[in-house]
């Protein structure tokens, strides 16, 4: 196969799709999707299920010697059962976000 010189960049000669700029929230959209992707592919199971937990003092006689450790990266923290109990989403929202949030909270 020999290539003709279109002037248009390599991967538009040969991509069946075009690749069409998106807009700041179409950017924030696919961010937030890839950042919910990596949260649930990196999870963390904990040996208990939470199905047979019945009160916070039971849940916390159960986890108090759990040692997490430290997280640098989207995790969840699941039970024996696969249930997420804990979504770490460190820099999920943009700025742009948490101000819209801290500014529509009626309690500011």
């Amino acid at each position: 196969m020999r290539l003709v010189d279109s002037g248009l960049p390599l991967f538009e000669e040969i991509s069946p799709f075009k690749c069409q700029p998106r807009s700041v929230e179409e950017e924030e959209q696919h961010y937030l999707v890839h950042v919910l992707t990596a949260t649930i592919n990196n999870s963390v199971q904990l040996n208990l299920d939470i199905t047979k937990i019945r009160d916070r003092t039971q849940f916390i006689k159960k986890t108090k010697n759990v040692i997490l450790g430290h997280f640098n990266k989207p995790t969840t923290i699941v039970d024996s059962g696969g249930h997420i109990l804990i979504w770490y989403l460190p820099q999920v929202l943009t700025k742009k976000q948490q101000v819209c949030i801290f500014l529509a909270d009626p309690l500011v």
